[in-house]
């Protein structure tokens, strides 16, 4: 762990220092509340800042936990963030990916917030959802002073469907939860359904 912690500080001290900041929307939670005509949007903000042989990654600002099962805890959070910096500062993969290596990454996040959500706050799709949004911020965030070592965003999101019901022929329930999530780094990403995209988002 202080071997990965010595290569990710050696490799954050050869970036540029700076600050960036993104703010970002999901669609909704899935659920419409009284009163309410259709699903709400809610903002993840993010700011960044890159000092030497450091990074904090701070979510003030971020839209309060929301009432449907999209919410991430910290940790979830977290490991959007990691996954796209460890793309940005280490594209040869030579940091081993352990605990050591995020010690100079802070990310901090207000309590209670749809990116630091605590119980009873229902958290199911965070890894799908809010995690692949958040990796997809930090590319926006650096690449306002690195752009050169930054890339494409891709979806920011599983694009999970789920279906269930009563099979007609054996009266037994059914349930499929599907990935359907989009190109990252020129090719598909390795998630377990991915054979099953529908052809018209190949197209």
């Amino acid at each position: 762990m202080d071997y990965s912690e010595r290569l990710m500080r050696v490799m954050l001290s050869d970036l540029p220092d700076g600050v960036g900041t993104f703010e970002d929307f999901c669609d909704g939670d899935g659920i419409v509340e009284d009163g309410e005509d259709e699903d709400s949007t809610f903002a993840i903000r993010m700011r960044v800042r890159k000092t030497g042989d450091a990074l904090e990654v701070d979510f003030a600002g971020s839209d309060p936990a929301v009432s449907g099962p999209i919410n991430a805890p910290l940790s979830v959070t977290a490991s959007g963030v990691y996954c796209s910096l460890k793309m940005i500062v280490d594209p040869g993969s030579l940091i081993p990916p352990n605990s050591g290596a995020w010690r100079p990454i802070r990310v901090t996040a207000p309590e209670g917030s749809v990116v630091n959500a605590s119980f009873p706050s229902p958290v199911v799709y965070a890894n799908h959802e809010i995690s692949h949004r958040v990796a997809d911020m930090t590319f926006g965030a650096m690449s306002s002073f690195m752009p050169d070592n930054v890339m494409a965003c891709s979806q920011g999101t599983s694009g999970i469907i789920t279906l269930g019901g009563l099979d007609p022929r054996n009266g037994q329930r059914y349930v499929s939860y599907e990935t359907i999530k989009g190109g990252w780094e020129r090719d598909r990403t390795k998630m377990a359904s991915m054979l099953s995209q529908p052809v018209s988002q190949i197209r």
